[in-house]
């Protein structure tokens, strides 16, 4: 879908296991860079049957979703927002800090820079679904 992280999130139950990849894009033009991320949640009130046997699939799983830069694992909501996955994209990839667009002086890998490749990418999203 097109909402990002929200959006996924706003799917995952706190009684499933479930395997993602989440494009985390920065920036616009030339300056864009993206981030594939592997995503393995595995929500509190999961019984520990079905936790097993869905956690099982984790390597089926991640074999199916590649290539990806980083891998996150999560429990609850609380630690998928935009922020503590744009702190952990900072933490793992390289930026060439000579190359920030004026619109990133905040960072490359900033809230801000993310916002503006997710209206881009929303954009892009709703002229395609307009020639359905």
């Amino acid at each position: 879908g097109s909402g990002s992280v929200e959006q996924m999130v706003s799917f995952l139950e706190a009684d499933m296991v479930a395997f993602g990849l989440l494009r985390m894009s920065f920036g616009s033009g030339k300056f864009r860079r993206s981030h594939w991320l592997f995503i393995h949640w595995s929500g509190q009130s999961c019984s520990s049957t079905r936790r097993g046997r869905d956690n099982a699939k984790l390597p089926i799983a991640k074999d199916a979703l590649q290539p990806t830069q980083l891998d996150l694992f999560a429990s609850e909501a609380s630690e998928l927002t935009i922020e503590i996955i744009i702190d952990k994209v900072e933490l793992c990839c390289a930026v060439d800090s000579e190359l920030i667009s004026t619109a990133e002086q905040a960072g490359p890998l900033s809230k801000a820079a993310f916002h503006v490749a997710l209206a881009e990418d929303q954009q892009r999203w709703h002229q395609k679904e307009a020639w359905r």
